[in-house]
């Protein structure tokens, strides 16, 4: 039987009672307690989530989370977690209770919660639940703020992290409640992007090939040629969007093509003589990644933006708040 789980309002007051997948599917505002565990070294516990999980699978997070269910608070709830996902005991409720940190009121189209933070000093053993938890670090500030780079992270133990780092305190005694709406913040770490040799590394040698050299990958053996999943496309370097699905064409040529760019501020237009013809060439402005060419043989007299897979990533739809690029599901309503 599905867990009863309080709805609530965004002054934490109850408003009713619902399934843990009528709140999913409703994205209805609800209780989770989450805890940051620091070692004597101030070192963040993370762990990565197994990809049997119904919520974020795969994804790295920081502490831990549980939902708040009928009966239970914030406290017993925190206990349940640590106990269950990573057996540590003899936590009390006084003991968290004085550890609170802040609230967060995440909000966002699929999902919103009232989130409770504690603050845990823990150095003792742990044995985490292998059928929830595959890997756990403990790392310093430094260490995990360049691994958030690299890695896939839960967006909201992201936002907390990142909220924590900011306010760690009380003010005047009280924990602050803090409010972000998380798909009024475009994923930005792009704006600030600097390409170096160790991002070039990753790609693989038809994305070097592509981006960096200015080359061209097969027709019809490429990745996105033929994809109909609805979603936004962004540079595979610097992660800047770029096109949307719902500018997509079957163009017959056997690349992906687009009739304009999602943002056309991230597009750089230059001319192109190689190749002993005169063609406008299209790159990203922020990677300078070589994306393809512009045409005007679009369809209904419209541009045909004709790219290369391997320039590309792809985000679905179902992902683009995990990915950070919740703003763009605006894109897909109606």
């Amino acid at each position: 039987m599905d867990e009863i789980v309080y709805v609530v309002n965004k002054k934490d007051q109850f408003v009713k009672k619902a399934t843990r997948k009528e709140v999913r599917e409703k994205a209805l505002l609800h209780r989770v307690a989450r805890v940051i565990i620091l070692n004597d070294e101030k070192k963040f516990l993370i762990h990565k989530r197994t990809k049997n999980k119904d919520i974020n699978p795969g994804l790295w997070d920081i502490g831990i989370a549980e939902t708040v269910i009928e009966g239970d608070s914030y406290e017993s709830t925190a206990m349940r977690g640590l106990n269950e996902e990573l057996s540590i005991q003899g936590i009390s409720n006084v003991q968290l209770s004085r550890s609170v940190l802040f609230k967060l009121i995440y909000l966002s189209l699929n999902h919103n919660i009232l989130c409770k933070i504690f603050n845990l000093i823990y150095n003792g053993p742990i044995y985490f639940q292998k059928e929830e938890i595959e890997e756990i670090k403990f790392l310093d500030k430094g260490e995990l703020l360049e691994l958030i780079k690299s890695k896939k992270f839960s967006p909201v133990g992201k936002t907390v992290f990142e909220t924590y780092l900011k306010l760690k305190r009380k003010i005047d005694g009280k924990y602050p409640i803090i409010e972000i709406k998380i798909n009024d913040i475009i994923k930005d770490e792009y704006k600030n992007f600097s390409k170096n040799k160790e991002i070039l590394r990753r790609l693989t040698p038809m994305q070097f090939h592509v981006t960096q050299k200015q080359g061209t990958e097969p027709a019809f053996n490429n990745e996105y040629w033929n994809n109909k999943k609805e979603g936004i496309y962004v540079d595979i370097i610097s992660g800047e969007p770029l096109f949307s699905s719902k500018d997509k064409f079957d163009s017959g040529t056997g690349w992906p093509s687009f009739t304009k760019p999602l943002e056309p501020n991230n597009i750089i237009l230059k001319e192109d003589n190689s190749l002993f013809m005169k063609r406008t060439e299209v790159r990203s402005k922020k990677a300078d990644s070589h994306l393809g060419h512009v045409f005007n043989d679009g369809p209904n007299g419209s541009l045909r933006y004709c790219m290369n897979s391997a320039a590309l990533r792809f985000i679905p739809k179902k992902d683009l708040e995990k990915e950070w690029y919740g703003i763009y599901f605006k894109e897909f309503e109606n």
